[in-house]
């Protein structure tokens, strides 16, 4: 009995030995594991070193990532057997997710560049990889920002496309291409073990490429994303969320005091707002204009940089994006806003954000951007915002069926098909192809 009970207590030991062996093992693989967005170069152990480090550590500089405001993409898994493909997708999306890590991973690794001919980026795209196509140009310290990594030295400005794909050395290779067809190849230090884990098992939804899709859509561009049925979306209801008369929330937001006297209504109904040394404009049909001096530090607009009122590019777009955050915040209903140009413009940098809406792009009609913001030195020296509020109806769209809509699109040929949100200012916004 004695020698049983002892056994029984050896076994005991020796299993709570091999789960405390266990959950250390699971611990460490769990804290080395990369986060996504502005922290996908950081493991959770770097992350907690950090904290420990609080107190000591500078703060941060770029608190706002392009993942935070959900940028539209189309999407594609190829392996050998099978695509799967996402027309209406963001980078907040969960099915993004994987695929971002490791295209953040990429980037970060960046080893050599060099150009590359674009054919040679269509043949790779006929291959096995993951694509992903960003619906805007991306300027290369966006996309960086965006997947929390260094930017590397490339030779595009630009990113619109990029192809991850296994490269004739067992490695992965990184293909980029701008909004000109640009395109450049880049070595990484990945192996291919993780992208053949993230195509193995995958589970086709029959997307192709334009150009792998027969003579009706051969006179689109190569890249068009086919899918054998279109992604549903439904009818927005779009309006103003408040109007000049009713604005103390954003006043508050864009740091003016919101029952000052120094304000008055010009006859077109343009509520004008001063302040110390700035001017808010809040127009009746919703678009607000800001022109103001030197920030203050910590004020919303001033632009963090490592040079003092000398921001790189990377840092004036983490600055507008925290602008952005904060002033649309609550403002525009089920929509999100998310950068699609950024450059150098009088001495400064003019940084640009459009909406989008369930992964789905929403362009104004007229051609105009939902907001634009300038840096000069130290600080937003401006910036101009179109607010909109879109809300999801019942009601689901009606699109031509692709085949026709590439038929139509024969009168412009080299046309890239996609569908967008077209706001004409109205109080309904309806989704329609668009060949750019």
């Amino acid at each position: 009995m004695a020698k049983t009970v002892k056994k029984r207590s050896r076994v005991d030991r020796l299993q709570n030995l091999a789960i405390f062996l266990l959950t250390l093992s699971a611990l460490a693989l769990l804290s080395s594991i990369p986060l996504f967005g502005a922290l996908s170069d950081l493991s959770l152990l770097d992350l907690a070193k950090g904290w420990a480090k609080k107190g000591a550590a500078p703060v941060q500089k770029e608190t706002t990532s392009l993942a935070t405001l959900g940028a539209p993409l189309r999407l594609v898994l190829s392996n050998d057997y099978t695509r799967l493909g996402f027309d209406a997708l963001t980078t907040l999306d969960d099915a993004f997710n994987p695929s971002g890590v490791y295209l953040g991973a990429a980037l970060g690794t960046v080893n050599m560049a060099e150009r590359e001919d674009p054919d040679a980026f269509l043949s790779a795209l006929r291959g096995t990889g993951v694509y992903f196509d960003f619906t805007a140009a991306l300027p290369t310290d966006g996309l960086a920002l965006a997947l929390g990594v260094t930017t590397p030295e490339l030779p595009l400005s630009t990113v619109r496309r990029a192809l991850l794909c296994p490269d004739e050395s067992g490695g992965v290779a990184l293909h980029l291409a701008d909004a000109d067809g640009i395109c450049c190849v880049c070595s990484t230090a990945l192996g291919t073990e993780e992208l053949d884990a993230l195509l193995l098992a995958l589970d086709g939804n029959g997307a192709e490429f334009a150009m792998l899709s027969g003579a009706d859509y051969a006179m689109l561009a190569p890249e068009t994303l086919i899918l054998s049925e279109a992604t549903p979306r439904c009818v927005l209801s779009a309006d103003l969320p408040f109007s000049p008369a009713d604005s103390a929330d954003f006043l508050r937001r864009a740091e003016f005091n919101a029952y000052t006297e120094n304000r008055y209504v010009e006859s077109s109904g343009t509520v004008i707002v001063r302040g110390t040394a700035s001017t808010l404009h809040l127009n009746p049909n919703g678009v607000i204009g800001y022109q103001g001096g030197s920030a203050d530090p910590g004020s919303v607009y001033a632009v963090p940089s490592e040079q003092p009122n000398a921001p790189t590019l990377r840092e004036a777009i983490a600055a507008a994006q925290k602008l952005m955050v904060t002033l649309t915040q609550g403002q525009l209903g089920e929509a999100g806003v998310y950068l699609v140009d950024a450059r150098s413009a009088a001495g400064g940098y003019e940084v640009v954000f459009d909406y989008c809406c369930g992964g789905t792009p929403i362009r104004f009609a007229d051609g105009g951007h939902a907001a634009t913001v300038t840096v000069k030195g130290g600080s937003i020296s401006a910036f101009s915002l179109r607010l909109r509020r879109y809300t999801a109806t019942a009601e689901t769209a009606l699109l031509l069926p692709l085949r026709q809509a590439a038929a139509i699109a024969r009168i412009k040929p080299g046309a890239e098909l996609s569908v967008a949100y077209i706001d004409g200012g109205g109080e309904t916004v309806t989704p329609s192809w668009t060949a750019d």
